[in-house]
């Protein structure tokens, strides 16, 4: 027997093999019936002797039944319940005829096969089986359960009527009649039983059986064992009475000692594998702390040197900003004071100057900004977003001086945020949508918002010059600018809003096309009000309630 014990899925996968395996077998030999039935090939043989033919129908339906809960087919929770309802008909039928008197169904009432009715035995294995089927598509735990106590109850009805013919018994249990269980139809409904089971991998044997864990594997090894082995020892016994090797008494005494010693082996293999098993566990538990130990560390050392380049990054930043301020400023006294006395090229080479010491500025204070936001304490609290928007766009009243833009704004919800640094992120991703939609005569910005579960979705979307998708990880890089000198920026802006949303526990993203606009996504947590709200009315209205 393999032992498929490498990856979760191979257990469940083997297990399932070995389902459609016995769903096959019983099938086969229940079409095999079937059709000797029909033309009476079978009669007098041992297999198909006072075999009738709604018997042989139920266990029809029955195989139909199970490879319908085996397969993706449209509509086969109708189908199954139908089958299990012609099975259940069929046996409580019969039961009726024998608890009663009332004879419904025969095949000699239809007018195919000889006269005659199918054993007590049979009939309660149609309705333990046939009602197993259809309640297992049941929703409910309870419902699930008297299902699975059916299709038991059914394989222990089959195994009774086969070792009580092996052992040379006719007798019938739990219901005493004169039409015994066919050896047939005892094989086919412990097949079908079986598969039932180890269909039902989400709970029950099923789950067991096809479990990857500890219980898994021993349940694999142990059950062929301990239903073959009883059997295979009572047999031996009998045998051995029955040629006058002991009498009754020994036979009892061996089968005793017999039993001991296979459950005695049997614990011992079991313990065996479970102390390689658990060996095996405390090795990988070993591993695994290690491995978190050094995650730790290593997350502890990313830290420990993002917060001194920070710290070095600011404090660079800091020192810079005077010197540069300096020449921006004694640049612009020497143009004042000597400009005149200059020629063309020596008055280029001081605007240069100026100039260049400006954007030198510029770029330190947004890297100062950058350093000090991914410092700052968060401040969240219950905001306004479309009251964030406002303020955003009258900032930008110089950028968009002059310009015709269309700016529309959907429904906004409250988010839960540093209103302060939301203010960031609205201001700069508007400003972008501003700057980028120069080229255009008219430029059209647009912001909405929608709820997904217990966060706020925000898109801001221009009809700019956009970009080329495949620089997309770039943009929210530090320094990372897509377009050049055409259109001013240092490069920090976007990895200033990246870093807002992120400490916010937010996403960001963008999706565009060259000169077809972009649109900005980002996330962030929606009020907490509304998240309460939600929580209720899912507590109050769970899934698949009603």
């Amino acid at each position: 027997m393999p032992d498929p014990r490498g990856k979760p899925e191979q257990p469940r996968s083997y297990v399932r093999h070995v389902a459609m395996v016995t769903m096959a077998a019983a099938t086969a030999l229940s079409l095999v019936l079937l059709v000797s039935q029909l033309h009476g090939t079978l009669q007098s043989s041992s297999v198909g002797a006072g075999l009738q033919l709604d018997t042989v129908l139920g266990l029809v339906c029955l195989c139909l039944a199970s490879w319908l809960l085996s397969l993706p087919v449209r509509g086969r929770r109708a189908l199954v319940i139908a089958l299990a309802a012609i099975v259940v008909v069929i046996g409580g039928a019969t039961l009726l005829k024998y608890l009663v008197g009332v004879e419904l169904l025969t095949d000699h009432s239809v007018g195919l096969g000889p006269a005659g009715r199918m054993g007590g035995n049979t009939a309660l294995l149609f309705i333990c089986l046939g009602g197993g089927l259809a309640l297992g598509l049941g929703r409910s735990h309870r419902i699930r359960t008297v299902s699975d106590a059916l299709v038991l109850s059914a394989a222990a009805i089959c195994l009774f009527t086969l070792t009580s013919r092996l052992f040379g018994s006719r007798a019938q249990y739990p219901v005493t009649t004169n039409d015994p269980m066919l050896l047939s139809t005892a094989a086919i409904g412990i097949a079908l039983s079986a598969a039932t089971v180890l269909q039902r991998a989400e709970r029950g044997v099923g789950q067991l059986v096809g479990s990857s864990a500890s219980g898994g594997v021993l349940a694999r090894r142990l059950l062929p064992i301990v239903i073959v082995a009883p059997i295979a020892i009572t047999w031996l016994t009998m045998l051995g009475v029955e040629s006058g090797l002991f009498d009754t008494a020994v036979a009892s005494a061996l089968s005793v000692v017999a039993g001991i010693i296979i459950l005695v082996a049997v614990l011992v293999g079991s313990s065996r594998a479970v102390d390689r098993l658990e060996a095996v566990r405390h090795g990988n538990e070993a591993q695994i702390r290690q491995m978190v130990g050094d995650i730790s560390r290593h997350s502890e050392d990313l830290h420990r040197t993002n917060r001194e380049l920070e710290s070095f990054s600011y404090s660079v930043s800091h020192d810079l900003r005077a010197p540069i301020r300096h020449i921006a400023g004694f640049a612009e006294l020497l143009s004042i004071h000597a400009g005149a006395r200059l020629d063309a090229r020596s008055q280029k080479y001081l605007t240069t100057i100026i100039d260049s010491a400006q954007n030198a500025g510029l770029l330190i204070d947004e890297l100062l900004e950058f350093s000090r936001i991914g410092r700052a304490a968060l401040h969240s609290r219950n905001v306004d977003l479309g009251e964030i928007v406002r303020d955003s766009w009258n900032n930008l009243v110089m950028e968009r001086r002059g310009r015709e833009i269309r700016f529309e704004v959907g429904a906004l919800p409250a988010v839960h945020a540093d209103p302060i640094l939301i203010g960031v992120v609205v201001t700069n991703l508007i400003a972008n949508a501003v700057k980028y939609t120069a080229p255009r005569r008219e430029a059209v910005v647009e912001i909405t918002a929608k709820r997904d579960g217990h966060e706020v979705i925000i898109e801001i979307c221009d009809n700019g010059v956009g970009f080329d998708m495949k620089y997309a990880d770039k943009l929210f890089g530090v320094f990372q600018r897509l377009h050049g000198d055409e259109f001013p920026g240092t490069g920090i802006g976007l990895a200033t809003v990246k870093r807002i949303v992120e400490r916010h526990g937010g996403r960001i993203w963008a999706d565009g096309k060259l000169d077809a606009g972009a649109t900005f996504h980002f996330t962030l947590p929606a009020a907490t009000e509304e998240r309460r709200s939600d929580d209720h009315r899912a507590q109050a209205h769970p899934a698949g309630g009603g």
